[in-house]
């Protein structure tokens, strides 16, 4: 965090008085990742972005988001296309930021878009029975198989 000016994305990873920090540089606004974050922003009026880690989801959730003071919501990564053109036809265009392309954070639960989307459908609840899960991090370092049981 070398300037005072512009706009700051945190870590995912919030340290003990990040957000102290980043107000006390006077940053013009805030990446928002979770809800620590949204309610410091909006106690002391900084304007901020609400991420997709909030999980906005439907119009309520994006309105709630909104009436906190964001800026704007980055809608869900959990939206499917229909599901994600229905958010913006419910909602103020303006509202909203949609994440165009980005690598999916690597988990594995009950919603995972690996089974929901890549799978057959007779063997959602154990994607590995069919294929080998491989994970691969940013610098080439692929882990597996995966067990995802």
């Amino acid at each position: 965090m070398r300037s005072a000016n512009g706009w700051h994305d945190p870590t995912r990873a919030i340290e003990p008085n990040l957000f102290r920090y980043l107000a006390k540089l006077g940053a013009d606004g805030i990446l928002v990742r979770n809800a620590g974050g949204l309610y410091f922003c909006a106690e002391r009026s900084i304007p901020f972005i609400a991420d997709f880690s909030l999980n906005a989801a439907n119009p309520l959730t994006v309105e709630i988001i909104k009436s906190r003071g964001a800026m704007r919501v980055t809608a869900s990564y959990d939206l499917n296309s229909a599901q994600l053109f229905d958010l913006i036809d419910a909602v103020p265009p303006d509202w909203l930021e949609v994440v165009i392309h980005q690598q999916i954070p690597m988990f594995h639960m009950e919603h995972c878009v690996y089974c929901a989307f890549l799978c057959l459908p007779f063997s959602r609840n154990r994607p590995d029975q069919w294929r080998d899960l491989k994970a691969s991090n940013q610098y080439g370092v692929t882990r597996g198989p995966l067990n995802v049981l």
